[in-house]
């Protein structure tokens, strides 16, 4: 699986909602207007009124390449993203089931630029396809709608997939993302996909992704695991470049004795040694 995602020819998939396959499980009234308002919404928003395809399309510099590393999410780019079609989502394809949202810019440059390498082929088994639906604000169709975790809460229909997401709490971005890539996920397992999570830098994961994994878990479903920086430099060749965050040197005095750097034998003054260990003298004539 790590060589598919070194080949040059990777591309990322991406789907926009349709009607045909999300109607036909979720008509939950919210389609109509998630629908109509997507399909002049750009896929990707970019708060920063540059034009979205000059800043996704050209080739990645090297700060650049920093910043898709980077967790700063004042820096992030915020993205509207629905994940994969399902047709993309076949046997053995890499598939990355969840990704940290603080490293939006990243997911920015790691999908445009792929798509850039090359056409989408749903047949080339280097494709990557991805089942992770970001609905960043406000202004993205579906963010703050909520979808009902009927299965779950039998007793109480009007409980929604933040409950078990979010520990109880009804967050203000909403669940709907949540149904959207369960259904795709799911799919993706019973295709029998490579999935792949990605994590922060660190190793550990976003609050959202925290239910998409532990979803993953409870479930039994084998997934791979790799940080932002395995990642980029598995989308990206070059990155290799850019080395990972070193640990701090140890001052040398704080080391155990035995582990400090041997200082070197100081001569001792001839002159300070007994007689018979000094240096001997030539005989004068």
């Amino acid at each position: 699986m790590a060589k598919a995602l070194v080949e040059d020819k990777t591309v990322i998939e991406q789907d926009y909602p349709q009607k045909k396959n999300i109607r036909e499980d979720y008509d939950d009234g919210w389609f109509g207007w998630f629908d109509g308002f997507f399909n002049w919404k750009c896929c990707i928003t970019n708060p920063t009124d540059e034009d979205t395809e000059d800043v996704m399309t050209r080739i990645p510099s090297i700060r650049e390449m920093s910043e898709i590393i980077e967790e700063n999410d004042k820096k992030s780019v915020r993205i509207t993203f629905v994940g994969s079609p399902e047709s993309a989502l076949v046997k053995g394809r890499n598939v990355i089931v969840s990704y940290p949202g603080a490293h939006g810019a990243g997911w920015n440059f790691l999908v445009k630029n792929s798509l850039r390498l090359g056409t989408a082929n749903f047949n080339n088994p280097d494709t990557i396809a991805t089942t992770c639906v970001f609905l960043p604000d406000e202004n993205a169709p579906g963010w703050g709608d909520h979808a009902g975790d009927k299965q779950k809460f039998q007793d109480n229909e009007e409980l929604c997939h933040c409950h078990h997401l979010y520990n109880g709490e009804v967050a203000p971005w909403g669940c709907l993302w949540f149904q959207l890539w369960l259904q795709k996920t799911t799919i993706a397992v019973e295709n029998g996909c490579q999935l792949i999570v990605v994590t922060k830098r660190d190793g550990s994961l976003g609050r959202s992704q925290q239910g998409e994994v532990k979803f993953l878990q409870k479930y039994g479903v084998n997934y791979k695991v790799l940080n932002i920086f395995e990642f980029a430099k598995a989308v990206f060749p070059e990155l290799p470049r850019l080395k990972p965050a070193q640990h701090a040197v140890q001052p040398d005095y704080e080391l155990p004795k035995d582990q400090r750097a041997q200082e070197p034998d100081l001569v001792q003054p001839d002159d300070e040694l007994p007689k018979d260990q000094r240096a001997q003298e030539p005989d004068l004539d």
